[in-house]
């Protein structure tokens, strides 16, 4: 996408089943910018997952959540429309955000 804010595309649908597409929460390019956070929110706000260096180190958001709200870690998260944030420092050294909903559908 060219209009991409610093060359990142952030795929808004996440279908965790299995079928190898979509199972995670896909930011095209975010490799690029290793210096990121990434946090994902119910819809009251709770923080259900959050991680530094997302895309690194297999990374990724799975539709389960990591956050202190949950009783047992990576509990699978309901279906439903969840919230996401991105800060990450670009190539001039500036920090920048990105934020919009994120549907999960299994």
């Amino acid at each position: 996408n060219p209009n991409a804010t610093d060359g990142l595309e952030v795929f808004d649908i996440m279908t965790p089943n299995g079928d190898g597409l979509n199972d995670v929460f896909v930011i095209r390019g975010i490799k690029k910018y290793p210096n990121n956070t990434v946090r994902i929110y119910n819809r009251w706000g709770v923080e259900v997952y959050g991680v530094k260096g997302y895309g690194q180190d297999g990374q990724y958001f799975r539709g389960e959540s990591n956050g202190r709200a949950t009783i047992n870690g990576d509990q699978l998260l309901p279906v439903g429309t969840y919230y996401y944030t991105v800060e990450y420092t670009n190539a001039s050294g500036k920090l920048q955000q990105l934020a919009g909903p994120l549907y999960l559908n299994r």
